[in-house]
């Protein structure tokens, strides 16, 4: 499954602007399914990792996912909000971190990087 990747390869390709504008357009359009907030989490987490690549350009998975659990984590648990449109329902994300912060009794006030480094990477590899 593609959760499950551990690389992900990408094609070396120039994309023009208007080509790159035309994937954000379609990401953000209603021709796209937008019932949870992943999509821009995940564009989001991208954004805040352009400098962290390696020589070869590349992006790790931890490097990643360290931003999109940081994201998650503040809109979860410190803000309370729902991460899916719809009423009653909660995305898995959402539901792995409430599980964490009920399992180990984290206050909503306590902000991702001050939990534990082993809480930090347990709920990374969960995301």
């Amino acid at each position: 499954m593609s959760h499950k990747l551990q690389i992900g390869e990408m094609r070396a390709e120039y994309l023009t602007d208007k080509e790159i504008w035309a994937y954000f357009n379609f990401i953000f359009s209603t021709k796209s399914r937008n019932s949870t907030t992943y999509k821009f989490v995940l564009i989001k987490s991208l954004i805040e990792n352009l400098y962290n690549v390696n020589e070869k350009l590349e992006l790790q998975y931890d490097s990643l996912f360290n931003s999109f659990s940081v994201i998650y984590w503040n809109l979860v648990i410190h803000h309370h909000l729902n991460q899916i449109n719809m009423v009653g329902k909660m995305s898995e994300v959402q539901r792995i971190l409430l599980n964490v912060q009920s399992t180990h009794q984290i206050p909503d006030t306590l902000v991702f990087d001050k939990l534990s480094n082993e809480l930090q990477i347990l709920i990374v590899h969960k995301v």
